[in-house]
């Protein structure tokens, strides 16, 4: 562990230029959550019974994130998957979790148990070469590194939620940007398949995480020695899960990673208003039918107060959770990310609730730089944050 908490703010400078060319390009060419479907065919709340689900699900999947693949000098993978039937929730852990959420996991995860449920978790287990290198000098066999199975004593391995709104994205859309992290960290890296929304609402994310994080502690990791990472929605998921885990009793894993995290469903900050002209994420405004937050809780639902409360509950927008003895915690933000102020907010709220000296909270916040900047492999700013989150990883 860290022996101190530390706050580091990195304004990473590059050529002015430079940048806003590729904001130009970003903002033209990338297909960002839903956005095009959704500005051909705007609803309002009058309008909110006109939605399909299912012909938006249909949508998504047209347009889906493309797969990705890793170059060999970044290292090689093996898709597997795993029964969940074969891992074992006490429902019970959820009691005194509170509200809709409360309710939701519950039922969920006995749903899943059913012979209609959740039947098995995809997957991809990343191994850099740097990996299988250091791997290799302890006599550790090839083969053997494309198991999901510790390989030395204490091995830490990185379990990696991706993001994309809760909607779009797969281990395969994501293997080139994980390699890139993982290439920096050393580690291990299992990146799953959760389930999307808007067919599959909250908390179904939540439990296919938590379900991959205890097969990781059947097959004989330990949970400090599991590194929770993700990026966006995937930054999301991984505050719940730590979240839960501290709820459930079994505490705290080694150290969290979050790139541009979504922490706020309600979505409500300057910042979402101001850098829209900057940045290529379209984030619509929560009164929005089919803002993602929405189509990821309860599409269709007209927006109450009630909504808006639920939507705000630590499970699903964790800016709102107690984060009082948490583990170490690297944060990456651009300050011209949509979701800027929400992202320095919660790292404040996290150095606030860790006082004492075995917490280490790393916020780095990259001048002039988008949301998830780090997929960009152009920028000089990726390399810088890529090292950063090898570094942080090697010193938990």
């Amino acid at each position: 562990m860290v022996a101190a908490r530390s706050v580091a703010h990195y304004y990473v400078k590059g050529p002015k230029s430079e940048r806003w060319s590729l904001k130009f390009h970003i903002k033209r060419d990338i297909y960002y959550y839903g956005g095009k479907y959704l500005s051909e065919k705007p609803l309002t709340e009058d309008a909110i019974h006109l939605l399909n689900v299912q012909d938006f699900a249909a949508k998504l999947r047209k347009t889906d994130l493309p797969h990705t693949t890793i170059p060999a000098e970044l290292g090689t993978y093996v898709e597997s998957s795993f029964a969940v039937s074969d891992i074992e929730i006490d429902p019970t852990k959820f009691a005194g979790i509170g509200g809709v959420a409360e309710k939701r996991l519950v039922e969920m995860a006995q749903n899943d148990k059913t012979s209609h449920g959740r039947s098995r978790i995809q997957f991809d287990l990343i191994v850099s070469n740097l990996a299988q290198t250091e791997l290799a000098k302890h006599g550790v066999r090839s083969q053997d590194m494309l198991e999901i199975k510790p390989v030395l004593a204490r091995e830490r391995i990185v379990l990696y939620l991706h993001g994309g709104g809760y909607m779009y994205g797969s281990p395969a859309s994501h293997r080139k940007h994980v390699a890139n992290m993982a290439a920096m960290t050393g580690a291990r890296t299992m990146v799953i398949d959760y389930r999307l929304a808007p067919l599959n609402l909250f908390p179904a994310q939540l439990l296919d995480a938590l379900y991959s994080f205890l097969y990781l502690l059947d097959q004989g990791f330990r949970q400090e020695d599991i590194i929770l990472a993700g990026e966006s929605a995937g930054g999301n998921l991984v505050l719940v899960l730590a979240l839960l885990l501290r709820h459930m009793g079994i505490g705290n894993v080694r150290g969290l990673v979050l790139i541009s995290p979504w922490v706020d469903l309600s979505c409500t900050c300057r910042s979402a208003v101001e850098n829209t002209k900057f940045d290529y994420l379209s984030m619509p405004v929560v009164e929005f039918p089919q803002n993602p937050g929405r189509m990821f809780f309860a599409p269709g639902r007209k927006l109450t107060e009630d909504l808006v409360a639920e939507l705000r509950h630590p499970l699903v927008s964790p800016l709102y959770g107690d984060f009082s003895n948490f583990p170490p915690t690297l944060i990456q933000a651009g300050t011209r990310e949509v979701l800027y102020d929400d992202i320095v907010q919660l790292s404040e709220k996290i150095v606030s609730q860790n006082t004492h000296d075995t917490t280490n909270v790393v916020f780095e916040a990259y001048d002039d730089m988008v949301h998830v900047f780090q997929q960009f492999e152009e920028l000089p700013d990726t390399e810088v944050a890529f090292a950063s989150i090898g570094k942080f990883v090697r010193s938990l």
